[in-house]
């Protein structure tokens, strides 16, 4: 029996932004992923670790963060929200999302799953990124998704504890607690953000370094290294990589207007920009939603 992907519990997802970012991403066909310790949230990566801390020996956790981290292993996440149950929702987006765009003219991206997470599989062969994965958030109140999402993977952390107190471990089996690690500090979030019912995608570009090299044959890379660039975001300077930019289109499927006072205004000017002309099947309408 085929397991359930993504695409099958989500076959749209949606994404909130302005329009320097909707601008940005037509023209380029990039998406943007922040680096994990710079996003809106910036205590769940915290939450994470409290999360492991409950699971694995003392000071455990912070020995397998200090293991990641002397390992230049950096994580980056474009989030997106997940297809809502509510028809009206669905039809014109989250208030509490287009509230974040406070004055700003803000839109909704509804992506096709399926297209995105091939995007993301052909994002891999070209880079090398560790552990890539288009997945959904499990919140803290929910312990049926915890058992059934994230056990599995506090056991192989577990296990990786156990065989390195008894002396040592495998690159298999420090390879499987990487990833292991990789999917619990990814997923895991705080339940007061559950009404957003938020997917990632995740990736953890592969970083050159001295080590890297000296294990390539001929001290050459396989595959490029994946430039980290900064832009000025809500936290100051915050990194962040480009994904995609390649000549297939980015897979968005309509753009919702948000409220603005000139919203149906700004709906008929994007329907005439020549950014569009390169979606033909992209769809465009306008929120219901009063102006916040």
């Amino acid at each position: 029996m085929t397991s359930k992907t993504i695409a099958d519990e989500y076959p749209t997802l949606y994404h909130y932004i302005d329009w320097g970012g909707l601008e940005g991403m037509l023209r380029t066909n990039e998406l943007w992923a922040t680096h994990i310790r710079y996003m809106n949230d910036e205590s769940e990566y915290i939450h994470a670790k409290e999360f492991l801390d409950r699971h694995l020996p003392e000071n455990w956790t912070e020995i397998i963060y200090n293991t990641n981290k002397a390992a230049n292993i950096e994580i980056f996440v474009s989030s997106f929200c997940g297809e809502p149950c509510d028809p009206y929702i669905k039809r014109n987006g989250l208030l509490s999302q287009w509230r974040a765009y406070g004055n700003k003219q803000g839109f909704l991206l509804v992506f096709d799953t399926e297209k995105l997470d091939e995007m993301l599989r052909c994002e891999l062969k070209t880079f090398g990124n560790s552990a890539p994965h288009l997945s959904d958030v499990v919140y803290s109140h929910d312990h049926d998704a915890m058992k059934s999402e994230l056990c599995g993977y506090v056991q192989t952390l577990k296990d990786f504890v156990d065989k390195r107190k008894k002396g040592g471990t495998t690159h298999d089996e420090d390879s499987a607690a990487f990833s292991a690690f990789f999917y619990v500090t990814t997923r895991y979030k705080h339940r007061g953000f559950a009404e957003e019912r938020e997917v990632r995608l995740v990736v953890s570009p592969s970083v050159h370094t001295n080590e890297h090299l000296e294990n390539c044959k001929g001290g050459i890379p396989e595959l490029p290294e994946k430039k980290i660039d900064l832009r000025n975001g809500r936290f100051g300077v915050t990194p962040y990589i480009k994904l995609f930019g390649g000549k297939l289109p980015i897979p968005i499927n309509k753009i919702v207007v948000g409220p603005h006072k000139d919203k149906k205004k700004t709906a008929e000017a994007l329907r005439k920009s020549p950014l569009i002309c390169k979606f033909p099947d992209i769809t465009i309408e306008v929120s219901e939603i009063p102006y916040v």
